[in-house]
C-alpha cells in the first residue's frame, strides 16, 4: 500500500483514549489522534522496524541503537508538537495535521519516513538486473548461500538452485 495508508493505519494504533477503544467496539467513525507520548511511540516504532533492516545498524551495539532510536523519536516528536501547539495551541494532532506538518518541512527532519515507501528502497543490484528472473534468483541464492552454510546448524540449508521457482 501507499506510505500514507500504512502511517495512517499505524497512527491509529497508537491513539491511546479510553473513548477510541469504546468506538472501536461499536465499529463508529474515529478521527484519531495523537498526544506527544503517543506520537514518540508512533515513530519510535517506525524507526525499530527501519534500522532493522539497515546494515548500518549492526556495527553499532544495542545500547548504541536504542539511544539513536529514542533520541530521533524525541527530536521529532517535539518538533511535532511544537508545531501543532504553535499553528493551533492544541496538543494533540490528527493524521491529517500531521500530513501537513511533513508537507510543509517535517520531510526535512524525518526523511527516514519516506522509506514506507517500498519503491524508495534500494535492492541488491541482482534484483533490477536485466537477467531473467530466475538467474536473478539463482545469483542472490548463491550470495546468500555462505552465511547460511555458517549459519547454526538447526537451520536448514538452502535449497538447491535448480530447486528455486522461475
Amino acid at each position: 500500500g501507499k506510505k500514507s495508508h500504512k502511517l495512517s493505519f499505524a497512527f491509529g494504533v497508537f491513539d491511546s483514549r479510553p473513548e477510541v477503544q469504546q468506538q472501536r467496539k461499536k465499529r463508529e467513525n474515529i478521527v484519531h489522534s495523537l498526544r506527544g507520548e503517543d506520537l514518540f511511540l508512533f515513530l519510535r516504532s517506525i524507526l525499530i522496524v527501519t534500522f532493522s533492516c539497515c546494515r548500518q545498524s549492526l556495527d553499532l551495539s544495542d545500547s548504541d541503537v536504542g539511544h539513536c532510536i529514542a533520541a530521533t523519536a524525541n527530536m521529532i516528536c517535539n518538533d511535532v508538537i511544537r508545531y501543532q501547539y504553535d499553528t493551533r495551541r492544541k496538543n494533540r494532532l490528527n493524521f491529517d495535521e500531521f500530513g501537513q506538518w511533513y508537507n510543509e518541512g517535517g520531510f526535512e527532519r524525518a526523511p527516514w519516513l519516506e522509506l514506507l515507501d517500498l519503491k524508495k528502497w534500494v535492492l541488491p543490484e541482482d534484483a533490477r538486473s536485466s537477467r531473467k528472473p530466475d538467474e536473478a534468483v539463482s545469483s542472490v541464492a548463491k550470495a546468500m548461500s555462505p552465511a547460511l552454510h555458517n549459519a547454526e546448524p538447526a537451520i536448514p540449508p538452502p535449497p538447491p538452485e535448480d530447486a528455486l521457482d522461475p
